[in-house]
């Protein structure tokens, strides 16, 4: 009869985000007789087991890791979307404001000379009033004149 005594070791393996798996290595299976043959082939599946569960923790590893770099390289091209459009937005906002200011000169450049050309006409069309007005005066103090002396003429005689 053979007996076996399997021992085991427990280990912990960390990997980036926290996660933390277990891994169990079996030693090798410790016989107390002298029948290595039956045991070889469990020996050997038993290595196999080993080595597919240490490559599948690996292979988790490998897939979080590629998850984290993935992760990151997203949010890095997130981050330059949002810088370059807030770069887009600050050279919009100055064009806009520039604009505004071009416009609002333009308009108060309009509101100056629209001003200024009511003011001469203002001015024309206030001194062609005052000479009309002088020259009516004129003409109404001469018919005044000629009409009193008209009329002192008479008298006189």
């Amino acid at each position: 009869m053979t007996a076996e005594k399997k021992e085991g070791k427990q280990s912990q393996v960390k990997i980036a985000g926290g996660i933390v798996f277990e891994k169990k290595e079996l030693e090798q299976p410790m016989t107390e007789s002298a029948e290595p043959q039956n045991s070889k082939p469990f020996d050997e599946f038993l290595g196999r087991a080993q080595k597919a569960y240490s490559a599948y923790l690996d292979a988790q590893k490998e897939i979080w890791v590629a998850y984290r770099e993935t992760e990151q390289q997203t949010e890095e091209t997130y981050i330059k979307a949002e810088a370059g459009a807030y770069a887009v937005l600050n050279s919009t906002l100055e064009t806009a404001a520039q604009t505004q200011k071009l416009a609002e000169k333009q308009a108060e450049d309009a509101y100056q000379a629209a001003k200024e050309q009511a003011r001469m006409a203002y001015e024309q069309v206030s001194q062609q009033a005052m000479n009309e007005f002088n020259s009516t005066v004129k003409q109404a103090w001469e018919k005044r004149k000629a009409a009193l002396a008209q009329a002192w003429s008479i008298f006189i005689k």
